[in-house]
Protein backbone atom coordinates (compact mmCIF):
# COMPACT_ATOMS: atom_id res chain seq x y z
CA UNK A 1 0.00 0.00 0.00
CA UNK A 2 2.76 2.46 0.99
CA UNK A 3 4.45 1.91 -2.37
CA UNK A 4 1.39 3.26 -4.19
CA UNK A 5 1.23 6.37 -2.02
CA UNK A 6 2.34 9.58 -3.78
CA UNK A 7 5.05 11.58 -2.03
CA UNK A 8 5.18 15.37 -1.76
CA UNK A 9 8.75 16.69 -1.56
CA UNK A 10 9.71 20.02 -0.01
CA UNK A 11 13.43 19.84 -0.63
CA UNK A 12 15.42 20.34 2.58
CA UNK A 13 12.21 21.17 4.48
CA UNK A 14 11.01 17.57 4.31
CA UNK A 15 8.49 15.34 2.60
CA UNK A 16 5.12 13.74 3.38
CA UNK A 17 3.03 10.91 2.03
CA UNK A 18 0.09 12.58 0.29
CA UNK A 19 -2.66 12.74 2.96
CA UNK A 20 -5.49 12.93 0.42
CA UNK A 21 -8.37 12.53 0.25
CA UNK A 22 -8.44 13.86 -3.34
CA UNK A 23 -5.86 15.08 -5.81
CA UNK A 24 -5.85 18.86 -6.24
CA UNK A 25 -5.28 21.07 -9.27
CA UNK A 26 -1.73 21.55 -8.03
CA UNK A 27 -1.25 17.77 -7.88
CA UNK A 28 -2.41 17.48 -11.47
CA UNK A 29 -0.04 20.24 -12.61
CA UNK A 30 2.82 18.43 -10.88
CA UNK A 31 1.88 15.04 -12.38
CA UNK A 32 0.78 13.30 -9.18
CA UNK A 33 -2.76 12.47 -10.27
CA UNK A 34 -5.98 13.78 -11.77
CA UNK A 35 -7.73 16.60 -9.94
CA UNK A 36 -10.73 15.34 -7.97
CA UNK A 37 -9.70 11.69 -8.06
CA UNK A 38 -9.11 9.81 -4.75
CA UNK A 39 -5.49 9.60 -3.63
CA UNK A 40 -4.43 5.91 -3.54
CA UNK A 41 -2.28 4.15 -0.99
CA UNK A 42 -2.29 5.06 2.70
CA UNK A 43 -4.75 7.90 2.20
CA UNK A 44 -7.39 5.62 0.70
CA UNK A 45 -6.74 2.87 3.24
CA UNK A 46 -7.15 5.09 6.29
CA UNK A 47 -10.07 6.96 4.77
CA UNK A 48 -11.95 3.65 4.60
CA UNK A 49 -11.16 3.17 8.30
CA UNK A 50 -12.41 6.63 9.21
CA UNK A 51 -8.90 7.79 10.03
CA UNK A 52 -6.49 10.48 8.94
CA UNK A 53 -2.76 9.72 8.73
CA UNK A 54 0.10 12.20 8.57
CA UNK A 55 3.32 10.41 7.65
CA UNK A 56 6.57 12.06 6.68
CA UNK A 57 9.57 14.08 7.69
CA UNK A 58 9.59 17.78 8.58
CA UNK A 59 12.33 20.28 9.31
CA UNK A 60 13.33 20.38 12.96
CA UNK A 61 11.19 17.37 13.89
CA UNK A 62 13.93 14.85 14.56
CA UNK A 63 13.44 12.51 11.58
CA UNK A 64 10.52 10.58 10.05
CA UNK A 65 7.31 10.55 12.05
CA UNK A 66 3.66 9.53 11.83
CA UNK A 67 0.39 10.30 13.56
CA UNK A 68 -3.00 8.64 13.13
CA UNK A 69 -6.17 10.48 14.14
CA UNK A 70 -9.90 9.73 14.21
CA UNK A 71 -11.47 11.65 11.32
CA UNK A 72 -14.84 13.37 11.69
CA UNK A 73 -14.97 15.66 8.65
CA UNK A 74 -13.13 17.17 5.69
CA UNK A 75 -13.56 20.54 3.99
CA UNK A 76 -11.68 22.86 1.65
CA UNK A 77 -10.90 26.39 2.82
CA UNK A 78 -9.60 29.30 0.77
CA UNK A 79 -8.94 32.93 1.64
CA UNK A 80 -6.20 35.32 2.69
CA UNK A 81 -4.63 36.69 5.86
CA UNK A 82 -3.06 40.16 5.89
CA UNK A 83 -3.04 40.11 2.11
CA UNK A 84 -1.41 36.68 1.72
CA UNK A 85 -3.55 33.98 0.07
CA UNK A 86 -4.00 30.41 1.21
CA UNK A 87 -5.97 27.37 0.10
CA UNK A 88 -6.11 23.93 1.60
CA UNK A 89 -7.97 20.86 2.80
CA UNK A 90 -8.92 20.83 6.47
CA UNK A 91 -9.18 17.51 8.32
CA UNK A 92 -11.36 17.76 11.45
CA UNK A 93 -10.26 15.08 13.91
CA UNK A 94 -11.25 13.89 17.38
CA UNK A 95 -8.29 12.39 19.17
CA UNK A 96 -5.24 10.43 18.08
CA UNK A 97 -5.00 6.63 17.93
CA UNK A 98 -1.25 7.04 17.37
CA UNK A 99 0.19 10.40 18.50
CA UNK A 100 3.13 11.87 16.64
CA UNK A 101 6.59 12.17 18.19
CA UNK A 102 5.83 15.43 20.00
CA UNK A 103 2.57 14.00 21.29
CA UNK A 104 4.32 10.88 22.56
CA UNK A 105 6.75 13.17 24.41
CA UNK A 106 3.88 14.88 26.19
CA UNK A 107 3.03 17.87 23.99
CA UNK A 108 -0.63 18.69 23.30
CA UNK A 109 -0.80 19.04 19.50
CA UNK A 110 -4.06 20.75 18.54
CA UNK A 111 -3.26 21.08 14.84
CA UNK A 112 -0.57 20.79 12.19
CA UNK A 113 -0.13 22.02 8.64
CA UNK A 114 0.57 19.54 5.87
CA UNK A 115 0.65 19.38 2.08
CA UNK A 116 -2.19 21.68 0.91
CA UNK A 117 -3.99 21.87 4.22
CA UNK A 118 -3.94 21.09 7.92
CA UNK A 119 -5.65 19.04 10.59
CA UNK A 120 -7.34 20.14 13.81
CA UNK A 121 -7.70 17.84 16.83
CA UNK A 122 -10.89 18.89 18.62
CA UNK A 123 -10.04 16.65 21.57
CA UNK A 124 -6.91 18.69 22.33
CA UNK A 125 -8.74 21.97 21.73
CA UNK A 126 -11.39 20.84 24.23
CA UNK A 127 -8.63 20.37 26.81
CA UNK A 128 -7.70 24.00 26.30
CA UNK A 129 -11.33 24.91 26.94
CA UNK A 130 -11.12 22.95 30.20
CA UNK A 131 -8.26 25.22 31.27
CA UNK A 132 -10.48 28.24 30.73
CA UNK A 133 -13.26 26.52 32.70
CA UNK A 134 -10.90 25.79 35.60
CA UNK A 135 -9.89 29.45 35.72
CA UNK A 136 -13.55 30.48 35.70
CA UNK A 137 -14.34 28.03 38.51
CA UNK A 138 -11.47 29.42 40.57
CA UNK A 139 -12.59 33.04 40.24
CA UNK A 140 -16.38 32.67 40.07
CA UNK A 141 -16.68 32.39 43.84
CA UNK A 142 -14.59 35.52 44.38
CA UNK A 143 -15.66 38.28 41.96
CA UNK A 144 -13.57 40.88 43.78
CA UNK A 145 -10.50 38.85 42.87
CA UNK A 146 -11.39 39.24 39.18
CA UNK A 147 -11.48 43.01 39.53
CA UNK A 148 -8.20 42.95 41.45
CA UNK A 149 -6.52 40.81 38.77
CA UNK A 150 -7.72 43.08 35.96
CA UNK A 151 -6.52 46.15 37.87
CA UNK A 152 -2.93 44.86 37.96
CA UNK A 153 -0.33 47.21 36.51
CA UNK A 154 2.79 45.69 38.05
CA UNK A 155 5.56 47.40 39.97
CA UNK A 156 7.52 50.44 38.85
CA UNK A 157 10.79 49.14 37.37
CA UNK A 158 13.93 50.61 35.74
CA UNK A 159 13.58 51.40 32.05
CA UNK A 160 15.73 48.45 30.96
CA UNK A 161 13.27 46.01 32.59
CA UNK A 162 10.03 47.41 31.16
CA UNK A 163 10.03 45.28 28.00
CA UNK A 164 11.08 42.01 29.67
CA UNK A 165 8.80 39.04 29.08
CA UNK A 166 9.78 36.93 32.06
CA UNK A 167 8.71 36.27 34.66
CA UNK A 168 5.23 36.51 33.15
CA UNK A 169 3.55 36.47 36.59
CA UNK A 170 0.09 35.38 35.43
CA UNK A 171 -0.11 37.55 32.29
CA UNK A 172 -1.86 34.81 30.27
CA UNK A 173 -4.54 34.22 32.91
CA UNK A 174 -5.17 37.97 33.26
CA UNK A 175 -5.74 38.08 29.50
CA UNK A 176 -8.11 35.10 29.81
CA UNK A 177 -10.03 36.90 32.55
CA UNK A 178 -10.27 40.03 30.39
CA UNK A 179 -11.69 37.96 27.53
CA UNK A 180 -14.16 36.06 29.73
CA UNK A 181 -15.31 39.29 31.35
CA UNK A 182 -16.00 40.84 27.95
CA UNK A 183 -17.85 37.71 26.79
CA UNK A 184 -20.02 38.05 29.89
CA UNK A 185 -20.70 41.71 29.16
CA UNK A 186 -21.71 40.84 25.61
CA UNK A 187 -24.13 38.28 27.01
CA UNK A 188 -25.96 40.91 29.12
CA UNK A 189 -29.64 41.15 28.07
CA UNK A 190 -30.56 44.03 25.77
CA UNK A 191 -32.41 47.05 27.15
CA UNK A 192 -35.68 45.50 26.03
CA UNK A 193 -34.90 42.34 27.95
CA UNK A 194 -34.00 44.46 30.97
CA UNK A 195 -37.41 46.10 30.82
CA UNK A 196 -39.05 42.68 30.80
CA UNK A 197 -36.94 41.71 33.77
CA UNK A 198 -37.99 44.89 35.57
CA UNK A 199 -41.64 44.07 35.00
CA UNK A 200 -41.11 40.79 36.84
CA UNK A 201 -39.77 42.55 39.95
CA UNK A 202 -36.09 42.19 38.98
CA UNK A 203 -33.92 45.31 39.15
CA UNK A 204 -32.25 46.11 35.78
CA UNK A 205 -29.32 47.70 37.57
CA UNK A 206 -28.75 44.58 39.65
CA UNK A 207 -28.72 42.42 36.50
CA UNK A 208 -26.11 44.66 34.87
CA UNK A 209 -24.12 44.80 38.09
CA UNK A 210 -24.07 41.02 38.42
CA UNK A 211 -22.85 40.69 34.83
CA UNK A 212 -19.65 42.48 35.83
CA UNK A 213 -18.83 39.56 38.10
CA UNK A 214 -19.68 36.84 35.60
CA UNK A 215 -17.21 34.99 33.45
CA UNK A 216 -18.12 33.25 30.19
CA UNK A 217 -15.87 30.51 28.81
CA UNK A 218 -15.20 30.80 25.06
CA UNK A 219 -16.82 28.25 22.81
CA UNK A 220 -14.97 25.38 21.19
CA UNK A 221 -15.57 27.11 17.86
CA UNK A 222 -13.80 30.28 19.06
CA UNK A 223 -10.79 28.32 20.28
CA UNK A 224 -10.64 26.20 17.10
CA UNK A 225 -10.69 29.40 15.03
CA UNK A 226 -7.39 30.48 16.59
CA UNK A 227 -5.69 27.15 15.88
CA UNK A 228 -7.06 27.14 12.32
CA UNK A 229 -5.79 30.65 11.65
CA UNK A 230 -2.31 29.72 12.87
CA UNK A 231 -2.24 26.71 10.53
CA UNK A 232 -3.52 28.87 7.67
CA UNK A 233 -0.53 31.11 8.38
CA UNK A 234 1.65 28.12 7.48
CA UNK A 235 -0.36 27.69 4.28
CA UNK A 236 0.33 31.33 3.40
CA UNK A 237 4.05 30.50 3.55
CA UNK A 238 3.49 27.37 1.51
CA UNK A 239 1.66 29.36 -1.16
CA UNK A 240 4.61 31.74 -1.30
CA UNK A 241 7.31 29.06 -1.55
CA UNK A 242 5.72 26.04 -3.24
CA UNK A 243 5.77 24.44 -5.82
CA UNK A 244 9.53 24.85 -5.91
CA UNK A 245 11.08 26.63 -8.88
CA UNK A 246 14.32 28.56 -9.36
CA UNK A 247 13.01 31.83 -7.88
CA UNK A 248 11.19 30.22 -4.96
CA UNK A 249 14.11 27.93 -4.23
CA UNK A 250 16.38 30.96 -3.99
CA UNK A 251 14.01 32.68 -1.55
CA UNK A 252 13.80 29.47 0.47
CA UNK A 253 17.59 29.19 0.61
CA UNK A 254 17.80 32.84 1.74
CA UNK A 255 15.26 32.13 4.47
CA UNK A 256 17.18 29.05 5.63
CA UNK A 257 20.47 30.97 5.54
CA UNK A 258 18.96 33.68 7.75
CA UNK A 259 18.49 30.93 10.33
CA UNK A 260 21.94 29.41 9.78
CA UNK A 261 20.50 26.38 7.98
CA UNK A 262 19.50 25.04 11.40
CA UNK A 263 16.51 22.70 11.33
CA UNK A 264 15.25 23.73 14.79
CA UNK A 265 15.92 27.38 13.98
CA UNK A 266 13.94 27.21 10.74
CA UNK A 267 11.10 25.39 12.51
CA UNK A 268 10.93 28.10 15.19
CA UNK A 269 10.93 30.83 12.56
CA UNK A 270 8.04 29.18 10.71
CA UNK A 271 6.02 28.88 13.92
CA UNK A 272 6.65 32.53 14.82
CA UNK A 273 5.50 33.63 11.34
CA UNK A 274 2.31 31.56 11.58
CA UNK A 275 1.49 32.88 15.04
CA UNK A 276 2.09 36.46 13.93
CA UNK A 277 -0.46 35.87 11.17
CA UNK A 278 -2.89 34.66 13.84
CA UNK A 279 -2.22 37.74 16.01
CA UNK A 280 -3.18 39.92 13.05
CA UNK A 281 -6.12 37.90 11.73
CA UNK A 282 -8.20 36.14 14.40
CA UNK A 283 -11.52 37.70 15.35
CA UNK A 284 -10.21 38.58 18.82
CA UNK A 285 -6.39 38.75 18.79
CA UNK A 286 -6.23 38.30 22.56
CA UNK A 287 -6.79 34.56 22.06
CA UNK A 288 -3.56 34.38 20.05
CA UNK A 289 -1.77 36.61 22.54
CA UNK A 290 -2.66 34.12 25.27
CA UNK A 291 -0.69 31.47 23.38
CA UNK A 292 2.50 33.54 23.42
CA UNK A 293 1.93 34.66 27.02
CA UNK A 294 1.57 31.00 28.03
CA UNK A 295 4.98 30.41 26.44
CA UNK A 296 6.48 33.17 28.60
CA UNK A 297 4.79 31.66 31.65
CA UNK A 298 6.61 28.37 31.07
CA UNK A 299 9.91 29.97 30.05
CA UNK A 300 11.92 27.88 32.49
CA UNK A 301 10.24 24.59 31.64
CA UNK A 302 11.14 24.22 27.99
CA UNK A 303 9.12 22.30 25.43
CA UNK A 304 9.60 19.41 23.04
CA UNK A 305 8.04 21.44 20.18
CA UNK A 306 9.53 24.52 18.49
CA UNK A 307 6.46 26.57 19.41
CA UNK A 308 7.43 27.66 22.92
CA UNK A 309 10.77 29.21 22.01
CA UNK A 310 9.29 30.66 18.84
CA UNK A 311 6.46 32.29 20.77
CA UNK A 312 8.77 33.66 23.46
CA UNK A 313 10.97 35.23 20.79
CA UNK A 314 7.92 36.73 19.08
CA UNK A 315 6.65 38.10 22.40
CA UNK A 316 10.04 39.68 23.10
CA UNK A 317 9.97 41.40 19.70
CA UNK A 318 6.42 42.67 20.22
CA UNK A 319 7.23 44.04 23.68
CA UNK A 320 10.30 45.82 22.35
CA UNK A 321 8.20 47.37 19.59
CA UNK A 322 5.53 48.39 22.10
CA UNK A 323 8.20 49.87 24.39
CA UNK A 324 9.57 52.04 21.56
CA UNK A 325 6.08 53.20 20.63
CA UNK A 326 5.27 54.04 24.27
CA UNK A 327 8.46 56.07 24.59
CA UNK A 328 7.53 57.95 21.41
CA UNK A 329 4.20 58.84 23.00
CA UNK A 330 2.07 56.77 20.62
CA UNK A 331 0.04 55.07 23.35
CA UNK A 332 -1.05 58.05 25.44
CA UNK A 333 -4.71 57.25 24.84
CA UNK A 334 -4.33 53.74 26.28
CA UNK A 335 -4.40 52.66 29.90
CA UNK A 336 -0.64 52.04 30.04
CA UNK A 337 1.78 53.20 32.71
CA UNK A 338 5.15 53.68 30.95
CA UNK A 339 7.06 53.31 34.22
CA UNK A 340 5.96 49.70 34.69
CA UNK A 341 6.53 46.41 32.85
CA UNK A 342 4.46 46.23 29.72
CA UNK A 343 3.73 42.49 29.95
CA UNK A 344 1.88 43.14 33.22
CA UNK A 345 -0.46 45.57 31.44
CA UNK A 346 -1.23 43.85 28.13
CA UNK A 347 -4.62 42.68 29.38
CA UNK A 348 -5.64 46.34 29.71
CA UNK A 349 -5.20 47.04 25.99
CA UNK A 350 -8.05 46.88 23.49
CA UNK A 351 -8.12 43.98 21.02
CA UNK A 352 -7.77 46.28 18.01
CA UNK A 353 -4.75 48.10 19.43
CA UNK A 354 -3.13 44.71 20.08
CA UNK A 355 -3.95 43.72 16.50
CA UNK A 356 -2.40 46.94 15.22
CA UNK A 357 0.81 46.29 17.16
CA UNK A 358 1.07 42.80 15.65
CA UNK A 359 0.31 44.14 12.17
CA UNK A 360 3.15 46.65 12.40
CA UNK A 361 5.48 43.81 13.38
CA UNK A 362 4.17 41.73 10.47
CA UNK A 363 4.83 44.61 8.07
CA UNK A 364 8.40 44.88 9.34
CA UNK A 365 8.89 41.19 8.51
CA UNK A 366 7.33 41.43 5.07
CA UNK A 367 4.30 39.34 6.07
CA UNK A 368 1.60 41.92 5.26
CA UNK A 369 0.63 42.56 1.65
CA UNK A 370 -1.58 45.05 -0.16
CA UNK A 371 -3.96 47.16 1.93
CA UNK A 372 -2.93 45.27 5.07
CA UNK A 373 0.61 46.55 4.61
CA UNK A 374 -0.56 50.18 4.59
CA UNK A 375 -3.07 50.39 7.42
CA UNK A 376 -3.62 49.15 10.94
CA UNK A 377 -6.96 47.48 11.48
Amino acid sequence: VAGRSPLIHYGALGEVIHPGPLFSAEDERLGRGTEGEPVPGLSALFDRLGRFALVGRGVGQGGPDATLLRLVGVEVREGEHIGRPFKGTVFWCLGADVPGRFGRLGAAISGAALHEGYYLDLEIIARDQEQWQALKDHFSAQPQAVEAALAVRGAVVPIELRTESTPALGAADRMRLAVMTQLAEEAVPSSGALQVAASTDAEPQSIAQKSRHRLVVPSLEELAHVVATHEEGHLCDRKQWYPLNAGRLLRLVEFAAAHRFSGPGIARALEARAQLVALCSVDDPRFAWIDILDAAESASGGSVTPHARAYRGLLDDLLKRLGKEVRRGEWTDEDLDPSRRLIDQLHRLSPERLRGLALREARSRGLARGAAADTDR
